[in-house]
Parts: C-alpha cells; sequence; structure tokens
C-alpha cells in the first residue's frame, strides 16, 4: 500500500488505482485502504465511486479523519456545498486543532455567500503550521 500512496502523492493516479486493484484482497477490512482508493477516485473526478469508498472506509472505521475530509471535499467539487459544511463542521467539532478543515469550512461558507462566516473562521485560524 505504500507504493499505492507515493504514486498518489506523485500524481500517478492511474498507477495508483491499478496498484490498489492489485493489493485489494489483502485489504478488505483495512479502512485506509478504501479511503486511499476514495482519494484516487476523487482526484481522477470519478465522484460517486470515490464517495462509496471513502464511506466503506468509515464504516470500517468511523472515526477516519481523511475519510470524512475527502467525503467533504467530494461534496465541495460536486457543487453540493451545504452538504460538504455539514460534513466538515463535523470533522471540525471532533478536530478543533485541524486547520485545514477549517480553511476549507471557511471556503465553503464563502462559496455560498456568507463572507461574514468565512472570515471568523479565517481569524481562527493557527497559520503556525501546527
Amino acid at each position: 500500500m505504500l507504493k499505492a500512496i507515493e504514486f498518489t502523492k506523485s500524481g500517478a493516479y492511474k498507477e495508483a488505482l491499478e496498484l490498489c486493484e492489485k493489493i485489494k484482497p489483502k485489504n478488505l477490512n483495512n479502512a485506509v485502504y478504501f479511503n486511499l482508493v476514495g482519494i484516487v477516485l476523487r482526484r481522477l473526478e470519478f465522484f460517486d465511486e470515490a464517495m462509496k469508498y471513502s464511506k466503506r472506509a468509515l464504516q470500517i472505521d468511523e472515526n477516519l479523519v481523511a475519510a470524512k475530509m475527502n467525503i467533504a471535499t467530494i461534496e465541495f467539487q460536486k457543487g453540493k456545498i451545504e452538504e460538504s459544511i455539514k460534513s466538515l463542521e463535523v470533522v471540525v467539532r471532533e478536530n478543533p486543532a485541524y486547520q485545514e478543515a477549517k480553511a476549507n469550512l471557511a471556503l465553503a461558507y464563502k462559496n455560498i455567500g456568507k463572507v461574514a462566516v468565512a472570515l471568523n473562521i479565517y481569524r481562527e485560524l493557527d497559520f503556525r503550521g501546527s
């Protein structure tokens, strides 16, 4: 699976997906595997399939934050901003120090015209890299 992650990080999504197919039988109960496939599929813009994989990851591990973030990102990219906001609010509530989730939440609010809400969230961000 590490090689599939490396492919994904380098932008070689088709290669990552091919490798994931090969290793699937050994990862049928691995939440990280399912979310990795969800991320790759999202980046290839197969949003419905990506959603299925990340939701499967959450069935295996309901606390997998990466899967929750991927689902929120899929919703955002599909134009379902209100649903993305709901998902991101859960992530932020459960993980208040998760700066990327807060930044994505602010962007989502900005996209629906709630600029004041977005600005308040942006003001709370910690840009020191923690």
